[in-house]
């Protein structure tokens, strides 16, 4: 149950509970993850859509304005630190961050997690912003059970690798420093995995998926052409089904069967300026899946 409003408070009546912040402790393979959980006014016996919020890189983002707005309309957000970053146990990786998100969200769909904090576990959904997007697009082969995931201005790291005319490499050095623990070097860790985790080699995994691909216009941190296998097999889905008078997303393009959508904002890699637009885009496509029923 979303609600059409995400601009005012909500104040809760007779008989529902008001919304809370809980901490967030979860065992993973990489270490203990912290967190924290925002849970919506609820009645007795209510489920709600869950939202996994995967970070970027850490450095000074972690998007917990777009957190508050998801739970003002009805998600119960979970938001994970990965490992090594913003307290969280263990060392920061690229294949650490991967299995963390996968346990996190293993954990979100467990149902004593589920009752814990009124989650309906039909509907859990994994929004993932820059690294955060890199690290949802290679977890969703190991998490059948999800029901959409938001790929949010996306890193595809494997692309990087090939292109170090980006300067991307040396970025991992200079704005990793002091936000996280590590114990590898990340260039080399990021290129020993280019292969596996480029979204051209993750893209077969996403066949029958159902995922979102937020672009934006004035993104001056994630290039272009990194996109291109995503956002070019949405959009000649949506102009084939078109063509054959089919219904929107229908479903019979690259990535089969699914709800495959493509929202271009006008704003830059942080959504700034662009805050209630980027929440509207993810609530109305969260809806829309929870609506299918190809």
């Amino acid at each position: 149950m979303l609600t059409e409003n995400i601009y005012e408070d909500h104040f809760p009546g007779e008989g529902v509970k008001r919304a809370a912040t809980n901490a967030l402790s979860v065992e993973t393979r990489r270490g203990r993850v912290i967190g924290y959980t925002l849970t919506p006014n609820h009645k007795e016996g209510e489920l709600h859509p869950a939202m996994v919020m995967l970070h970027g890189f850490p450095g000074i983002c972690n998007n917990h304005d777009l957190a508050m707005l998801f739970c003002n309309a009805g998600f119960t957000v979970v938001v994970p630190n990965a490992p090594g970053a913003w307290g969280s146990d263990g060392f920061y990786s690229f294949d650490g961050i991967i299995d963390a998100a996968c346990d996190v969200t293993e954990y979100v769909h467990a149902p004593e997690t589920a009752e814990k904090y009124h989650i309906d576990r039909e509907n859990i959904f994994v929004f993932g912003h820059s690294m955060g997007g890199f690290t949802a697009v290679n977890a969703a082969a190991r998490l059948p059970f999800v029901k959409g995931f938001i790929f949010a201005a996306p890193c595809n790291l494997g692309w990087e690798c090939g292109h170090p005319e980006t300067g991307f490499m040396e970025y991992l050095h200079t704005e990793s420093e002091g936000f996280l623990r590590t114990n590898t070097d990340l260039a080399e860790n990021a290129r020993s995995l280019s292969g596996v985790t480029s979204f051209d080699a993750a893209a077969p995994s996403l066949c029958g998926r159902n995922f979102l691909l937020i672009e934006c216009a004035e993104d001056t941190i994630i290039p272009k052409e990194s996109l291109e296998v995503l956002r070019s097999g949405i959009l000649e889905e949506s102009r084939g089904s078109e063509a054959a008078g089919e219904s929107r997303g229908s479903g019979n393009g690259r990535f089969g069967n699914g709800v495959h959508r493509y929202a271009l904002l006008p704003t830059d890699h942080g959504f700034n300026s662009c805050k209630f637009t980027a929440a509207k885009t993810v609530i109305g496509y969260c809806r829309e899946v929870m609506n299918n029923r190809a």
